[in-house]
């Protein structure tokens, strides 16, 4: 009777590494003595979800000829924005800084150490926004405080681990249907999965771009749908 050896690389690791998360594709090998490699085939699962957070990073930039007026300025646009965001509903866990910079400007058709022109400050504040149907909302309230630069921008899911699972159920089930019509079409029985490779996990996270130009009623923003896919590899033995 052919013995089966089951390894678990993900969760040796796991153990190896005493608790730590590793994250990264995960194989589970069933070698058998029977010879045959068997019958290799990939397969994809979908899932789709409409996202329930949206993230983005809400920026200001002031220049002046000194640095003082020039930080003076930034810092009371950047309290008035998050005060904005607030009252537009955002949590205070979900409003952080996430950029300060003061930059010297320089004219370089000048000469010399004294082409400095004037000074650039820059604070740049993150927003998890939870409430996708106040999203356009919210970034007008920023906008209308003094927000003058918008950048990455996204829409996804907060917990998409079950997500994750669901379109892994599926890539197997579509790899052991792909076996399933090679194995009928050579005339031969198809066995258990003796190889199983997480080739790719998608992220549900959609990346959009939109006019910062301020509107009256509130910045349009469409969810729209995610989607996530998972691609497996599968080895099935042959009976």
């Amino acid at each position: 009777m052919a013995m089966r050896t089951v390894a678990l690389i993900a969760a040796a690791l796991a153990i190896a590494l005493g608790g730590a998360q590793v994250i990264g594709c995960a194989q589970v090998d069933v070698p058998t003595d029977t010879g045959l490699e068997g019958i290799r085939v990939s397969g994809t699962g979908k899932v789709t979800a409409d996202p329930d957070i949206a993230r983005v990073q809400l920026g200001v930039e002031t220049f002046d000829e000194e640095v003082g007026p020039a930080l003076a300025e930034n810092n009371a646009k950047a309290s008035q924005i998050i005060d904005a965001v607030k009252k537009a509903g955002v949590d205070d866990k979900d409003v952080g800084t996430s950029g300060f910079t003061v930059s010297a400007q320089r004219d370089y058709r000048q000469e010399g150490p004294d082409n400095v022109v004037g000074f650039q400050v820059t604070n740049t504040v993150a927003l998890t926004m939870r409430d996708i149907d106040a999203v356009g909302d919210v970034l007008q309230a920023a906008l209308d405080a003094g927000a003058n630069s918008v950048h990455g921008f996204t829409l996804t899911v907060d917990d998409p681990d079950p997500l994750r699972e669901e379109a892994r159920v599926k890539a197997v089930e579509d790899a052991r249907q792909r076996a399933q019509v090679m194995a009928d079409a050579a005339g031969v029985t198809l066995g258990a999965a003796t190889s199983i490779t997480e080739q790719s996990v998608g992220n549900p996270t959609s990346q959009r771009d939109f006019d910062a130009a301020a509107s009256d009623g509130g910045v349009p923003i469409e969810p729209g749908e995610l989607e996530l896919t998972v691609t497996v590899q599968v080895v099935f033995a042959i009976d």
